[in-house]
């Protein structure tokens, strides 16, 4: 019997003029929606590197059709489908939008994604900024979207993610027995804002946010 392995970080990337028909009430009524933008931007902290792209190598139009030809190119099984713009989702301020947007998300990854192919694994946003919300969303995205677990954002949040206060989540998460994952990729407020080489953000911004025992 072969191996079988699986891309267990791959990602999606977002359109906003498809989420944004995902976007439940209050909002969607309200008329203040940017179709531009939903989350707050990377940009500051993913400095260029344009110099080393080649053309050809990024593809901001890649699909669930593109990524289960990757899938047989490669070999691989399946691959667990993060967001990108979503790694600041940790920066959303605003509790009700935080889950709107989360809500959002999830609905999108699993129609466009998840049902154009069983190969393609979901992970869903679930809004940390309120718990039981949060707790809420990852039973549904695991029961109803059929989710292997949630990303959890290691900037942003706050208090840190191994506070008490998240506890329901993680209980939730051993009730589903799903995973949890916490990935980095915004690296706002943590002492190297002004870093204007790639690899040095890159470096620390990936270890310094990760979870780590509160204070005594």
């Amino acid at each position: 019997m072969p191996n079988k392995y699986v891309d267990c970080d791959g990602h999606v990337m977002e359109k906003v003029d498809e989420m944004i028909s995902y976007v439940g009430e209050p909002f969607k009524t309200t008329g203040h929606m940017n179709p531009r933008r939903m989350l707050p931007s990377l940009d500051r902290f993913h400095t260029p590197r344009l110099e080393e792209r080649k053309p050809g190598t990024f593809d901001p139009n890649v699909g669930p059709e593109k990524w289960l030809q990757f899938l047989e190119k490669t070999g691989l099984e399946s691959s667990v489908l993060y967001p990108t713009e979503g790694l600041a989702y940790g920066q959303v301020a605003f509790p009700p939008w935080a889950v709107a947007y989360a809500r959002a998300y999830n609905d999108w990854l699993h129609a466009k994604y998840l049902k154009f192919s069983p190969r393609l694994k979901g992970i869903a946003l679930i809004p940390l900024q309120e718990v039981p919300a949060a707790v809420t969303e990852l039973r549904r995205a695991v029961k109803d979207l059929g989710m292997v677990g949630a990303m959890l954002p290691s900037n942003g949040l706050n208090p840190h993610l191994s506070a008490k206060h998240f506890w329901p989540v993680y209980e939730e998460a051993a009730k589903l027995d799903c995973a949890l994952a916490v990935h980095g990729g915004c690296y706002g407020d943590l002492g190297f804002n002004t870093y204007t080489v790639f690899p040095a953000t890159r470096a620390l911004g990936m270890p310094v946010p990760s979870p780590s025992p509160p204070p005594a």
